[in-house]
C-alpha cells in the first residue's frame, strides 16, 4: 500500500488525497491488466467457447431436462464442434 507522508499533526492536503486516489486507480488496472496477460491461449478458448455454449446455442433453449434429461450429456452438446475446443 502507498503510504502518504506528511508532517505531524498535519492532515493531508485536497492534492495529496487525489494523488493517491489516482495511484490507487492506476494500481488496481495494472493488477487487471496483469491477470488478463497470464491466461494461456487454452484457457481463453476454452471460455470462448463455454460463452457462445451459454448465450449462442438453439438447444437450451428448446431443452426440457425433466423429460429428457441432462443437456450437457445429449448427443448435441457431446457432437459439437465447440466441444472439441475444450
Amino acid at each position: 500500500m502507498i503510504e502518504v507522508t506528511r508532517r505531524q499533526n498535519q492532515e493531508p492536503d485536497v492534492e495529496e488525497i487525489k494523488e493517491f486516489d489516482e495511484l490507487e486507480k492506476l494500481m488496481a488496472a495494472e493488477e487487471t491488466e496483469k491477470k488478463t496477460r497470464e491466461k494461456s491461449a487454452t484457457d481463453i478458448i476454452h471460455e470462448v467457447a463455454e460463452e457462445m455454449c451459454m448465450h449462442y446455442c438453439k438447444y437450451p433453449e428448446q431443452w426440457d431436462e425433466e423429460t429428457q434429461g441432462d443437456l450437457f450429456d445429449s448427443e448435441y452438446c457431446q457432437n459439437c464442434p465447440l466441444e472439441r475446443l475444450c
